[in-house]
């Protein structure tokens, strides 16, 4: 029997613009051999890991696509569980930032021309993310807020830099109003909802939210 699933009463998600999502399925095979076909003993029509991906691409694409309608994804390859959640997470940081200018363009009707983004690093002893405010130009109000963790050694003197690799993307989602603000900051967090706090040109660290005037759009970005 097909399994069948009722999307209207699955639980809430957390409100994010972008996240990972996985399909988890069970997978076994006579001990010894191979679970997938990158593994198996080369042959001459041996599959490496880069076709199995471009296999999987091909197949899983148009057929996950009817079921997340608007929404821009990828495919990757199974991995152990902790490695998956691990790249997932690496993976999702770029689709947040285009999702939130997206999200700010329709909210407060502008292009991406006319948002400033300050980027900022925060954490205890060293930096362990990069915290993104989004806000009109000429503006001291953090409209939008995006956290951009750090995994392993990224904040070491690798190429490109976790600096560099949000200036670019910031910078191919049409945001050219770019501020750095130097030094550590400490991770903090709203008080009565926990979220985290961004920093505004000026250094201070305040709640991101829309201007009063601006009606939320009721879209959703995935």
């Amino acid at each position: 029997m097909a399994p069948k699933i009722d999307l209207q009463r699955l639980p809430e998600t957390a409100p994010l613009l972008a996240d990972a999502r996985f399909l988890i399925a069970a997978v076994a095979a006579p001990e010894g051999d191979a679970l997938f076909r990158w593994q198996e003993v080369e042959t001459a029509q041996h599959a490496g890991r880069a076709h199995c991906l471009e296999q999987w691409i091909a197949q899983g694409r148009p057929n996950l696509s009817p079921l997340l309608q608007g929404c821009v994804f990828e495919c990757m390859l199974p991995e152990a569980y902790y490695v998956s959640c691990r790249e997932s997470d690496r993976s999702v940081r770029p689709y947040a930032i285009r999702a939130a200018i997206a999200f700010l363009e329709s909210a407060l009707k502008v292009n991406a021309g006319h948002l400033t983004a300050i980027i900022a690093g925060f954490g205890a002893e060293r930096i362990d993310e990069y915290r993104i405010s989004l806000g009109l130009r000429g503006k001291d109000e953090v409209a939008h807020g995006i956290v951009w963790p750090l995994y392993g050694r990224e904040d070491e003197n690798v190429a490109p830099t976790p600096l560099e690799d949000i200036r670019a993307q910031l910078s191919e989602s049409g945001v050219t109003d770019i501020e750095e603000l130097k030094g550590l900051h400490p991770p903090e967090f709203c008080e009565d909802c926990g979220a985290p706090l961004f920093p505004t040109a000026d250094g201070e660290i305040v709640h991101a939210g829309l201007p009063d005037e601006v009606d939320a759009p009721t879209a959703h970005f995935h």
